[in-house]
């Protein structure tokens, strides 16, 4: 203790950063979350509504654990509890929406996949694997935790809450190679779409065209996660290895579950350090901002929001909203075009006997509009297409730190890696 209090400062530096940066991040992430649940874009609304919870703790944890200072500590009842279920639930939930992604898009290239029209059975089934995806799989691996569970949470300086696993095999295979498994699994679809890029080049417009999406659209969504990839899938090896157990006990739901045990929470000195997956979640909501923030969707609705707060004049530095009024003209201009032919064909019906050779060019003219007309309808009806991710209708990465046995007893250990002594106040909890 006497070597830890040199340590012990008012506010670490960290914790002051760590907030700041967090603070950002949530507000740069609002816009891109409000964009997307707009137009019902399932997958990345919920990718991004994942990592901005995740920031909104990272930005709380500092101000509530700025230092090292156990005595002074909030025991985190009620928050930690919450808090350590999403880490784990968040494990899982960010690579199965980006799988979500990267699913979609590479349907998009797929030349024996083009439904312009897909069916309400497709509709209902297309939603059932998100949903499955996105939230079955993080409620199971809460579920599943709870059964390794060894002890209610720790807390580490600055990082705030995690959660704790019982040191059983057990543990790798509900908690630890889980979202390694998604992770290679989005490294697939990854590189597939990168592949199909390569062999359709030359068709590239086209499909996206059939899908009714734009190249800068389609090009965001894949380099956004693709970034994900290329960051979470290395960190997420590296952490599978550094979280295997080391001498594992057997399984025992009496040892892992037992009451006094596992009522006590472990308090573990920072040093003045955050855990590396505090900052990824921060980098990821920077990411959304990037890719999804400054597009012309965004930029649209920023200057709607500036007009309707009374700001007129900051409007003025946004490009001009044309997206929206391009698709109503696009529709409005169809159904002018069906009216004039069925004008036409009716002008041309009554008067066959004294304009014959009129009435050949108007049906020339009659065939150009409805090429044109048809154009026009499957840009505004794709928006119910099954490429809805990416239209405008309907359109870290986290990772958890290494496990390791912190009290060398080998019955418990955190999602952190934990070189120092465990803290625990079992008894000074209830009083609290």
């Amino acid at each position: 203790m006497e070597v830890l209090r040199a340590f012990v400062t008012d506010v670490y530096p960290q914790a002051v950063g760590l907030g700041t940066v967090a603070g950002m991040a949530i507000l740069l992430s609002i816009p891109s979350l409000v964009w997307h649940s707009k137009h019902r874009n399932f997958a990345p609304a919920y990718l991004i509504a994942c990592i901005l919870i995740m920031n909104i703790f990272n930005f709380v944890n500092p101000i509530i654990w700025p230092n090292d200072r156990f005595d002074e500590w909030f025991n985190g009842v009620g928050l930690c509890d919450i808090h350590s279920k999403i880490i784990v639930a968040n494990s899982t939930s960010l690579p199965a929406a980006t799988l979500c992604i990267l699913k979609k898009l590479a349907d998009v290239m797929e030349t024996n996949k083009i439904n312009l029209a897909p069916s309400k059975a497709q509709r209902t089934r297309r939603a059932a694997i998100e949903g499955f995806l996105c939230i079955g799989i993080p409620v199971l691996t809460m579920i599943l935790h709870f059964i390794v569970q060894a002890s209610r949470y720790a807390i580490i300086g600055v990082s705030g809450c995690i959660p704790v696993l019982s040191n059983t095999w057990l543990s790798v295979v509900f908690i630890i190679m889980p979202p390694t498994l998604l992770a290679l699994v989005n490294v697939y679809f990854a590189v597939l779409i990168m592949v199909r890029l390569r062999v359709y080049r030359s068709r590239f417009d086209t499909l996206l065209s059939a899908s009714s999406t734009t190249k800068s659209r389609f090009l965001r969504l894949f380099l956004l996660s693709l970034t994900f990839v290329v960051i979470v899938f290395p960190i997420q090896v590296f952490l599978t290895f550094k979280n295997w157990p080391r001498n594992p006990q057997p399984y025992s739901w009496e040892s892992t579950h037992n009451y006094r045990q596992w009522r006590n929470i472990g308090y573990l000195p920072s040093l003045g350090q955050v855990l590396v997956d505090r900052w990824v979640q921060v980098g990821c909501g920077y990411l959304v901002f990037i890719f999804f923030g400054l597009g012309k969707e965004a930029k649209d609705m920023y200057k709607s929001w500036a007009l309707t707060v009374g700001l007129g004049g900051l409007a003025k530095f946004l490009p001009k909203k044309t997206t929206r009024a391009r698709s109503s003209d696009t529709g409005r201009s169809s159904v002018l075009v069906k009216a004039r032919i069925v004008f036409l064909s009716s002008f041309s019906s009554k008067s066959y006997d004294k304009t014959s050779f009129s009435n050949s060019t108007n049906a020339t003219s009659v065939a150009d509009l409805e090429m044109q007309s048809i154009t026009c309808t499957t840009t505004v009806t794709s928006d119910h297409t099954d490429r809805s991710l990416l239209n405008e209708k309907p359109e870290p990465a986290v990772t958890r730190d290494t496990a390791s046995d912190v009290d060398g007893s080998g019955k418990w250990s955190s999602m952190s890696k934990m070189i120092f002594p465990v803290w625990r106040r079992g008894e000074r909890y209830n009083g609290r």
